[in-house]
């Protein structure tokens, strides 16, 4: 309940926790995650050991400040133009879970592609043997990019797969 605490006293009253693939939050969401399922609670509330991710939504940008008050345990990345923060373990990323799935399935770091539009993808598309961002991404996230796909809306990871990936291994399912 300490981050709920530090967001409030920076005036970031909007405020969700995921746990077990349940969003909780003290807010209506649909402003800003469309149509997501989760529970309305008063999380200062809310009894739980862990978390795996709190959540802070504002209208504003948020201020890079907060994130200089989180404890030493904990990352924070702010996304969406600014207006959303995501606070996590330290350890956690997308890159780590990645490094953690090739790993298992025989799939040495340069083989692998990511693609991401976000800040929270960084360090994933940074790493990647080969990182593609999508053309809505953030303009760091392209600087970093070894290629720029179309957008999320215009299924642009489905075309970098279809000419890249599979240009020679493409199926006719009505020809089998």
């Amino acid at each position: 309940m300490e981050i709920i605490k530090i967001a409030n006293s920076f005036g970031y009253n909007k405020n969700g926790i995921e746990i077990d693939d349940t969003l909780y939050s003290n807010f209506e969401v649909s402003e800003f995650f469309k149509d997501s399922a989760h529970k309305r609670v008063d999380l200062l509330k809310m009894q739980f050991e862990k978390a795996y991710k709190i959540l802070i939504c504002s209208k504003n940008p948020i201020s890079y400040e907060l994130l200089k008050t989180l404890p030493s345990s904990c990352k924070g990345i702010v996304t969406d133009k600014g207006t959303f923060c995501q606070i996590m373990n330290v350890e956690a990323s997308k890159w780590n879970a990645v490094k953690v799935l090739a790993n298992r399935l025989g799939i040495s770091e340069e083989n692998v592609v990511a693609f991401g539009d976000d800040y929270n993808d960084y360090e994933m598309i940074k790493n990647a043997g080969t990182g593609i961002a999508m053309e809505n991404s953030e303009k760091e996230i392209k600087q970093i990019a070894n290629f720029i796909t179309d957008t999320n809306n215009n299924d642009g990871v489905s075309k970098y797969v279809k000419k890249y990936l599979l240009h020679d291994k493409l199926v006719d399912l009505h020809e089998l």
